[in-house]
C-alpha cells in the first residue's frame, strides 16, 4: 500500500468515524482483503496511542510506520482504491459546479504554518484547537414548537473567532447557487418569498435535519476541490466540524423514556457533522447544497415553477398546471434530495393554493408579503400593554434590552407591511420609558 492510499485511508478515520476504537474498527474492516481477519486490535492499537483526536499528519504518520506490517498484510488496496475513485468523482463533479474558481478572491494556503497566519494564529494554538476542538463547544437542547428536540452546538469564543475568519476569507469567498437566500449577503427570508408572491399555487418543503447530515467527508470534500492540500483540507474540516459524545448528548437533553427519539438523536450527532451554531455552518451548508439547488432549479424550471431555498425550507411555486402535478413532483423532489445526501421531512409538506393563507418562514405571501395575523395581533396588544402598564410588566422573559427588542420586530414589521408597521410605531412612541 502506498503513502498515498494511507493518507487517504487517515482522512477517511477522522472525518467518517467518531474517534472511538469501534468506528475504527468497523472502517477497517471495510477496507480489509476479502480473507484478512478482524482489524479490531489495530483500531485498538491506534486508541491506545492517541486517546484523543489528533491531526491528519499524526494519523497518516501513524498507519505509515506504527501499524505498517499489520496494514500492508490486512488491507485490501483495491477496495481503498475503488473507495478513493468514488470520492475522485465526486470532486470532479463538485469542480464541474464551481468552474469559476480562478475568479474567486481564494487565498492561497500551502502549509499549515501558511493557514495559521491566514488565521491570525500561532502555529501551537492552531494544532492546540484542531486536537482538542471537542473541548470548544457546549451544548444545549431547544424544544421545537413542533415537539421536536433541536440540538445547538455552539464554539467557545475562541474557536468561534477563528471560524469567523475561515466563514470571512475562504467560504464567503464561494458563491452559492442563486436559489440560496439563508445567510447570504444581500438575501434574506423576504428575498426567499419574493418570487413566489401572489401565485395561484405554492408548495413548501423542508429537509430533515439539515445541519447533522451533512457529515465531514463532504466538508472535507469541498475544501479539497478548491485546491488544498490534505494537511490544510484535514485541518479547515476539523475547525467546521464536530462530533457529540453520548455522555455530552444525555446531559443535554432528557429523553424522558423515548428511546426512539434517543437513538436517533446519538446517531446523528455522534459522528462528524456541520455543528448548528458555529458561524462557518449556513455558508457551508449552502455550497454542499449547490448541487442540490441546481438540480431542484432545473425541476421546477421543466414544471413551469419557481424555487428557492432558505436553509432547509424549500419553497416552490407555479401555476393550475402546477398545482395538479404536485404529488408527482413532490416524488421527484425527494428522489434527488436522497440523492443529493439529503432527507426530506414529509410531514411537514404544506401545499397552499391562493384561497389559503400562503405562508413560508413566517410570511404571509398571498398577495404581498405581510406578517401572520396572529403575530401581529400578538405584538400590538404588548404594545398597548406597555402603555397602559409600563414596560416591565411585560417584559415577562427579563430581556435586558426590551427597547431595542420590540424596535427590531417593529422594524421587521416595516419590511412586510409599512402601514401595518407605521401603526405599531405610533403606539411606541406613547410608551413611557423612563429616566
Amino acid at each position: 500500500m502506498n503513502y498515498e492510499s494511507k493518507a487517504y485511508l487517515a482522512a477517511k478515520l477522522l472525518i467518517d468515524s467518531s474517534w472511538t476504537e469501534s468506528a475504527f474498527s468497523d472502517l477497517l474492516n471495510s477496507c480489509r482483503s476479502p480473507k484478512a481477519r478482524d482489524l479490531a486490535p489495530i483500531a485498538a492499537i491506534l486508541i491506545a496511542r492517541y486517546p484523543t483526536p489528533v491531526s491528519f499528519s499524526c494519523l497518516a504518520s501513524f498507519l505509515c510506520h506504527g501499524t505498517q506490517p499489520q496494514v500492508v498484510t490486512q488491507l485490501s488496496t483495491k477496495r481503498l482504491r475503488q473507495t478513493l475513485e468514488k470520492t475522485s468523482m465526486r470532486r470532479r463533479m463538485m469542480r464541474s459546479s464551481i468552474q469559476k474558481a480562478k475568479n474567486w478572491a481564494l487565498p492561497p494556503i500551502h502549509s499549515h504554518a501558511e493557514l495559521a497566519e491566514l488565521l491570525n494564529l500561532s502555529y501551537q494554538h492552531l494544532e492546540w484547537l484542531v486536537a482538542s476542538h471537542a473541548k470548544h463547544y457546549s451544548i444545549h437542547a431547544v424544544r421545537k414548537r413542533t415537539g421536536g428536540i433541536r440540538i445547538v452546538e455552539s464554539p467557545k469564543q475562541f474557536l468561534k473567532n477563528t471560524q469567523r475568519v475561515v466563514l470571512d476569507k475562504i467560504i464567503n469567498a464561494i458563491p452559492p447557487h442563486d436559489s440560496a437566500h439563508g445567510f447570504v449577503q444581500g438575501r434574506s427570508a423576504i428575498s426567499f418569498v419574493e418570487p413566489h408572491i401572489n401565485k395561484p399555487f405554492l408548495l413548501r418543503m423542508d429537509l430533515q435535519d439539515c445541519f447533522p447530515s451533512v457529515h465531514a467527508n463532504r466538508v472535507w470534500g469541498l475544501f479539497r476541490s478548491l485546491g488544498y492540500s490534505f494537511d490544510v483540507t484535514q485541518t479547515l474540516t476539523a475547525l467546521c466540524t464536530y462530533w457529540s459524545s453520548p455522555s455530552d448528548l444525555s446531559h443535554a437533553i432528557k429523553f424522558e423514556n423515548r428511546p426512539a427519539e434517543q437513538n436517533r438523536i446519538l446517531s446523528l450527532y455522534h459522528r462528524n457533522h456541520l455543528p448548528q451554531g458555529a458561524p462557518t455552518s449556513p455558508a457551508l451548508l449552502n455550497l454542499i447544497a449547490y448541487r442540490l439547488d441546481c438540480r431542484l432549479a432545473a425541476l421546477a424550471r421543466a414544471a413551469n415553477a419557481l424555487y428557492t431555498r432558505y436553509a432547509d425550507d424549500l419553497l416552490f411555486s407555479g401555476d393550475e398546471k402546477f398545482a395538479r402535478s404536485a404529488e408527482s413532483f413532490v416524488i421527484s423532489v425527494g428522489a434527488i434530495v436522497l440523492e443529493e445526501g439529503f432527507q426530506l421531512n414529509y410531514r411537514k409538506t404544506r401545499r397552499m393554493r391562493k384561497s389559503t393563507r400562503q405562508y413560508a418562514a413566517g410570511i404571509v405571501v398571498n398577495e404581498s408579503t405581510n406578517l401572520q395575523r396572529r403575530e401581529f395581533d400578538a405584538l400590538k396588544a404588548t404594545l398597548t400593554n406597555c402603555v397602559r402598564s409600563g414596560p416591565h410588566v411585560q417584559n415577562r422573559d427579563n430581556i435586558l434590552n426590551f427597547r431595542g427588542h420590540l424596535l427590531g420586530r417593529i422594524q421587521w414589521v416595516k419590511q412586510l407591511n409599512p402601514n401595518r408597521g407605521e401603526r405599531l410605531v405610533q403606539i411606541f412612541e406613547n410608551i413611557d420609558w423612563g429616566t
